[in-house]
This record gives C-alpha cells, sequence and structure tokens, in this order.
C-alpha cells in the first residue's frame, strides 16, 4: 500500500476515534502515520482542537523517543502551525524538543512571506522568546538560505539580511547559524528530512574559506555538525576525532576561531561518543594535543551531555585530565550549564580558554 494511502486510512481512523471521545485522538497514532502524512495531521489537529491542544498531544506522542526524532517530530508540527494559524503560532511553540517547532515554523514563514518578513518574525521571535530568541531566529536563517540558493554568494546575500535585524540576532547561534547549518544539511531540500551536501575531502572546510572574515567563528561552530553527519568514517570516532581535530586547526582563522570549532565539535560529541562521556573524553584529546583546548572540549563535552543526562553521569567527560584541570572542568560545567538554563543562552563558544 503506498504510504499516502496509508496515510489517509490512519487518519480517518483518527477521525473516527475523535467522534467517540471528544474530540481527542489516540496518543499513540502519530508514531503509526507515516511521515509523509503527519504533517498534514497537525494540520487537521490544530483546525479541529486548536494550538495548544495540538501541541500538548505532541508531546506526549512523541514521549520515548530519542531527542533527535522528537526534533524532527516537532518540525514537522511547526510548519503545519503556520499554515494554520500564521505568526500567532509563536505562542504556541515553546523549548521543548531542542526548539524544533520554532526552527521549521519559522523557515515555513520565510518560505511562505520571502526575505522582506526577516525583520518581522524577527521581531515576533523576540516577543515569544525574549533572551532565547536566537532559537527560533535560528529558523529565519535556514528559511533565508532556502529561498536564495546554496552557492557562496548566496551564503552572502542571506547573511547581509541576517545582519539587518535590529536588534542584532546572536552572532553564532541565530540567524547567522542558521545559514550555516542549512548549508550543510540541506533541510529546504529535503520535504522535510535533510538532504545533505555530500562530503568532499577537498571541500572539507568550505564554505569558510570562502565568506567574509567577520562570519569565519560562525562557521567554524557549525562546520563539525556536517562533518560528522556525512564524513565516510563518521561511525570511527578516533579517526573522526583527528580528523576534526585537523581541519578545525586549518580553518580561516587560526587559534581566533580553533576554540569555537572545537565547541562545534563538543557541541554534538555525542554523534560520534556513542552516547559515552567518559569516550568523548577521550575523543577529546584526539582532537587537539594542547591540554587547555583539551580542557576546554571536555568542558563543553560535559555540558552538551547535560542537556539529556543527569549531572554526574555527564561530568565523567571531564575524567583523564590532571585533578585540578578536572576539578576545574567539572566547575565551569556545571556553572555554565546552570547559567545557560537560567538565561536560555544556546551552547557555543561563549567562554573561550
Amino acid at each position: 500500500m503506498p504510504p499516502s494511502s496509508a496515510g489517509g486510512i490512519l487518519l480517518i481512523g483518527a477521525a473516527a476515534y475523535l467522534a467517540q471521545d471528544g474530540g481527542r485522538p489516540p496518543i499513540a497514532t502519530i508514531r503509526d502515520i507515516p511521515i509523509d502524512a503527519r504533517e498534514q495531521y497537525w494540520r487537521e489537529r490544530i483546525q479541529s482542537a486548536g494550538s495548544a491542544d495540538a501541541y500538548a498531544e505532541l508531546a506526549e506522542s512523541i514521549e520515548g523517543l530519542t531527542s533527535p526524532q522528537k526534533h524532527f517530530n516537532a518540525h514537522l508540527f511547526g510548519r503545519a502551525l503556520f499554515d494554520e494559524v500564521g505568526l500567532a503560532g509563536t505562542h504556541t511553540c515553546d523549548g521543548r524538543f531542542n526548539y524544533g517547532c520554532f526552527h521549521a515554523f519559522m523557515i515555513r514563514a520565510v518560505e511562505v512571506r520571502g526575505a522582506s518578513a526577516s525583520q518581522e518574525l524577527h521581531e515576533a521571535c523576540i516577543e515569544a522568546l525574549g533572551a532565547t530568541a536566537e532559537q527560533c531566529e535560528h529558523g529565519i536563517g535556514h528559511g533565508l538560505l532556502g529561498i536564495i540558493g546554496y552557492g557562496i554568494p548566496d551564503i552572502e546575500e542571506a547573511l547581509a539580511v541576517c545582519e539587518t535585524l535590529t536588534p542584532p540576532s546572536h552572532p553564532v547561534g541565530g540567524c547567522i547559524g542558521g545559514i550555516f547549518m542549512e548549508y550543510g544539511l540541506r533541510g529546504m531540500q529535503g520535504a522535510g528530512e535533510t538532504a545533505m551536501r555530500p562530503f568532499a575531502e577537498e571541500e572539507a572546510l568550505e564554505p569558510c574559506p570562502s565568506i567574509s572574515e567577520n562570519h569565519q567563528a560562525a562557521c567554524a561552530f557549525w562546520q563539525p555538525m556536517w562533518w560528522m553527519e556525512t564524513h565516510p568514517d563518521r561511525t570511527d570516532g578516533p579517526r573522526m576525532a583527528e580528523a576534526m581535530g585537523r581541519w578545525c586547526r586549518e580553518l580561516p582563522g587560526g587559534d581566533e576561531v580553533l576554540p569555537t570549532c572545537i565547541a562545534g565539535i563538543a557541541n554534538r560529541m555525542e554523534l560520534i561518543a556513542d552516547g559515552d562521556p567518559t569516550r568523548s573524553a577521550m575523543l577529546c584529546r584526539a582532537i587537539t594535543t594542547v591540554p587547555r583546548f583539551q580542557e576546554y572540549c571536555q568542558m563543553k563535552a560535559a555540558m552538551q551531555f547535560m542537556r539529556y543526562h543527569p549531572l554526574e553521569f555527564s561530568l565523567r567527560a571531564c575524567t583523564g585530565l590532571s585533578d585540578e584541570a578536572a576539578e576545574r572542568c567539572r566547575t565551569r560545567a556545571t556553572e555554565e550549564s546552570a547559567a545557560r538554563r537560567a538565561d536560555q543562552r544556546p551552547l557555543d563558544a561563549s567562554v573561550i580558554p
């Protein structure tokens, strides 16, 4: 049976359930609906139940999935939300699922309304999230590159739009960060899934060497995500770590952007550390032989694990350092993670060794 037919049957089944149970679908339904039918499913739920109740149902329906799966499903909801309620939907999304609802909501908003709406969308992000607005603005960056194009001149054009936003968007995690992430992952070319720019050794550093100097740090931070998702050795942690360390050192900007690149690796360390913070400590030592950068990598990795795991488990990322450095790693990771949760700062290169 074609996926669209299966999705239609499931949607009909859900509708029948609604008639019996006061308008609330079975929570397990969304897991059974094919991916290409889910966006339409949420459009119908937003229409019938309202955006807030539909979002609550999303949260229940994806309970137990992995964090990336939750993020992806929140993307599908965010797209449907914009189509149904427009900018008013910014008050429905929240920070759960790694801001997936906000990301896709703003991507869709730029698709529909164009680059000229960027300032209005930026202001909507600020109204909805205040100090955390960069997490919403990140979607604007994705959307801009998607509608402008994927060449180097297109990156510069999209960056120029981000730079017009007032007040300025976050220089690493906001609108500008969305552009660099989109360049590698090509999410807007994949009909809801990433299309990925294929890895090529001769282009491992691109687009960083080809863009303006003032955006080197943001490029360096987002480049490791593309490496980890596309390199042939991505499942071989030590080889991947060694290669990324070399590429970080080869990026334009030298030691000025090296910590930012290392922070970008640490921010996604679970991808090559098999979810093991102790292994991430070993991989940090494969990335760089410079003690202060090793400590920095391990501290940032510990912070990343804290997003999804208990404190003591996450702090295993600080193992293998000298007693003094390990204590400093544990203290800084704990304090910065707490501060980030308090004011919702993004996990970036905000503390440089």
